[in-house]
């Protein structure tokens, strides 16, 4: 076939294989040599083994990779045994959970200037703080969550590798975001936030340009849910925990309503959620759950009573089998277990207890259950009829009404292991279960005058 092919064309054919393979690489080489490399955009930290470099930030699920178009180009391209010489690549992703579809994500990376240190690094930023234009900072606490990537395998995770923080509250109503990343530590007005790591601003992943307007409600209002009436009365503002509290009253013609449990989240009009909202937004979404107290009275719906259940002795697994159902939700109390059994979820058949809690541990990797220390009951719930919000409670009696548990519970998927202290007498339990619903209720609130004010004073303050 050669034969046939002119003589000026064979010799071009090297030349063409020299553009394919030789030009890429040496650009390659080139574009490595010339592009920013080793410590650059890393800023060190106060402890001066470390550094920290922000990557990318995003609203949702977040995706980063430091390698640029022609290296992304040529890896899938060439040779594995020259595939080195473009260097390492940087990359990471959150998934689902990671990041929620309305939060941002801000993607930083952790290196170890020093070869050998067992530094953690893993809590280095400590504080992210966002500046809106009017003045006002959302602040978040806490360190952020790791990422896998490529160097999580190189280096331990707890020294070294990419982190994101994930961010439910940021000004979405500017079109660029300026955000500071603070060191962990006790901070000179002892807040926990240590030392300034870097300020920049960026075009801000979240921006839109119009939002819902929210009309707030009077103060004081009251709200009704069912019999359950819940009064807001004012907003009291701690500036040094940064989060706003609603000033609450409830009452109710059920004497089981005294004193409940009330737990509440804010919201705004750009999707924002968290405890410290901007004050310069029309108005707040205040959501306030009320959930019965654990001894309160409970309706005879609302709760289901299993009697006689023989405490497990030695090896033996005490089969109950027994089947209700609790507001709604079917319920099974399947097994009384003994301390450590490590039998598979779901079959109450004897098991051998392990010789000690380490091989408890190393057991219940394989089965799916954790290791109890103590006796306990083992409970299915129909998940997929759980009513959303609401929680349960085990209260397990002894035979003289005794209570023998404090509420804890462990979970493996649709299973609840529910441990119980019984006393050298005891012969048999009973198990109480309890589905506690939340009353709900909403206001729409003018945001709080005090934080508004106490920006103002700061923005001419810093104008002097």
């Amino acid at each position: 076939m050669t034969d046939h092919i002119p003589e000026r064309r064979r010799g071009l054919l090297p030349w063409f294989i020299v553009a394919w393979v030789v030009v890429p690489v040496a650009a390659s080489v080139v574009w490595w040599w010339v592009a920013p490399q080793g410590t650059t955009g890393y800023v060190r930290l106060s402890d001066g083994k470390s550094a920290v470099k922000f990557l990318t930030a995003g609203v949702g699920e977040v995706a980063y990779t430091s390698d640029d178009p022609l290296r992304a180009f040529l890896r899938p391209r060439l040779p594995q045994s020259v595939v080195g010489i473009l260097g390492d690549v940087l990359e990471g992703q959150t998934f689902g959970g990671s990041a929620r579809a309305r939060d941002l994500a801000v993607m930083y990376h952790v290196r170890r200037l020093q070869p050998g240190s067992a530094d953690r690094l893993a809590g280095v930023i400590g504080t992210v703080e966002l500046q809106e234009s009017t003045g006002f900072t959302f602040v978040h606490r806490g360190d952020g969550f790791h990422v896998f990537s490529a160097d999580s395998f190189k280096l331990p995770v707890a020294v070294n590798g990419l982190h994101v923080k994930g961010i439910e509250a940021f000004p979405r109503r500017d079109p660029t975001l300026t955000f500071r990343l603070f060191e962990s530590g006790s901070g000179a007005a002892g807040n926990g936030v240590g030392p300034l790591v870097m300020e920049k601003t960026i075009l801000n992943p979240g921006y839109r340009a119009s939002f819902p307007t929210w009309v707030p409600e009077p103060v004081p209002t009251t709200k009704a849910s069912g019999d359950l009436r819940v009064t807001l009365t004012s907003l009291r503002v701690d500036a040094q925990e940064y989060r706003v509290i609603p000033v609450l009253s409830v009452a109710g013609d059920d004497s089981g309503w005294r004193e409940p449990n009330v737990t509440w989240t804010w919201a705004d009009a750009t999707g924002n959620a968290g405890e410290w909202l901007s004050p310069f937004e029309p108005a707040w979404k205040l959501h306030v759950s009320v959930r019965k107290r654990r001894d309160a009275e409970f309706s005879a719906h609302e709760t289901w009573i299993v009697r006689d259940i023989a405490v497990p002795v030695g090896k033996s697994v005490t089969l109950v089998a027994q089947a209700g159902v609790v507001d709604g939700v079917s319920i099974d109390v399947r097994s009384a277990d003994p301390a450590n059994g490590t039998g598979v979820l779901g079959d109450p058949r004897p098991a051998s207890p392990p010789v000690d809690l380490e091989r408890a541990a190393m057991m219940s990797s394989f089965v799916g259950t954790p290791p109890m220390v103590k006796p306990f009951i083992r409970v299915d719930v129909d998940v997929a009829a759980w009513p959303a919000k609401a929680n349960l409670d085990f209260i397990v009696r002894d035979e003289h009404g005794a209570r023998l548990n404090n509420g804890e519970y462990d979970t493996e998927g649709h299973q609840f292991l529910v441990p119980f202290d019984p006393g050298p007498d005891t012969k048999t339990v009973s198990l109480e279960v309890r589905v506690i619903r939340p009353r709900e209720v909403e206001f729409l609130v003018a945001p709080s005058q005090e934080m508004r004010d106490a920006v103002t004073r700061a923005a001419a303050a810093g104008r002097r």
